[in-house]
């Protein structure tokens, strides 16, 4: 959450506690009044950080132990546990720890994302700094580390603007408007020809000069500095079942994929070529763009554009 109230309060819904049974939430508690306001607040399984007004990072964490500390708090997934007769697996999350605390204080961020597994990071320096699990090679640091505590500087990216990660790979931008890529990229999202794995950063070798990045599953979206939209890889949208996922993919303007190949060139959608944009979200099965003159474009990933 970008651009959050002007105060920079920050509150969390606490679950499980409302007296009414069609009501999931419970009163809206503020959890950072004795701290510095945000600039900005990540949330991401199990977690929450937050860049103060002074750069630093204040991260709260889920705690599953929290209700047996606490008898007379009942767990809000009680009654979903009762219908499925399940026991609850030991990494489910109940409770918010609803006192912040600061982490790694001797480093200024300017940025932050992240996912289930690690936190991508920018200093105001311009370093990108990593911590966390390294799967699908997503530390950036080669193959052999597996774990990261600290937030770590990858040496290879210097004087970085903007960064965006997904559950599978990252990009980031340079001052320069260059593109770097690195993880997982089985359909081209990485924008590396003939690489659908790479464990440090690659450059992205367009001639497109970008301003703007925003990584999704299986899909990097751009935009350039006039607003123009770019993207490499496919729309997915995920159906959830409790056996498995059905996953259906767009092939948007590139036939590619269909003849088994990998794709790995920037393109583009006839259809937008005259409109800047500022935003873009990637949602399941969907981007959506909002242009520099407030129109709102949704591109699915059935091939439709519509805007609203």
């Amino acid at each position: 959450m970008e651009n959050l109230h002007e105060s920079g309060k920050v509150y969390f819904f606490k679950t499980g506690l409302s007296e009414d049974p069609k009501n999931t939430f419970g009163s809206l508690l503020e959890v950072n009044s004795n701290f510095d306001i945000l600039k900005s607040l990540h949330i991401c399984a199990g977690k929450a950080l937050g860049i103060t007004s002074s750069d630093e990072l204040l991260e709260w964490e889920f705690d599953s132990k929290q209700n047996t500390k606490n008898p007379s708090i009942p767990n809000p997934l009680s009654s979903i546990n009762s219908l499925k007769q399940k026991t609850t697996k030991k990494n489910d999350y109940y409770f918010l720890l609803f006192k912040p605390s600061y982490h790694f204080h001797k480093i200024k961020f300017s940025s932050l994302s992240l996912n289930k597994t690690m936190c991508l990071a920018l200093d105001i320096n311009g370093n990108v700094l990593v911590w966390g699990q390294n799967q699908e090679g997503l530390l950036g640091l080669g193959y052999d580390i597996t774990m990261v505590e600290t937030p770590t500087i990858i040496a290879k990216l210097k004087d970085i603007k903007e960064i965006s990660l997904s559950d599978y790979h990252a990009v980031v931008l340079n001052n320069n408007g260059n593109a770097f890529s690195w993880g997982l990229g089985k359909y081209g999202e990485l924008g590396l020809e003939r690489s659908i794995y790479t464990p440090t950063p690659q450059q992205i070798l367009t001639e497109t000069i970008y301003s703007k990045v925003f990584c999704g599953n299986l899909i990097t979206c751009l935009l350039d500095g006039n607003g123009h939209f770019y993207y490499f890889g496919v729309i997915i949208k995920q159906l959830g079942g409790y056996s498995s996922t059905i996953t259906l993919k767009s092939l948007l303007n590139d036939q590619s994929y269909q003849d088994g190949k990998n794709i790995y060139f920037e393109k583009e959608i006839e259809e937008l070529d005259t409109e800047n944009f500022k935003s873009i979200v990637i949602g399941n099965g969907f981007v959506a763009l909002l242009s520099k003159n407030g129109l709102l474009y949704v591109l699915e990933y059935n091939n439709k554009l519509r805007m609203l």
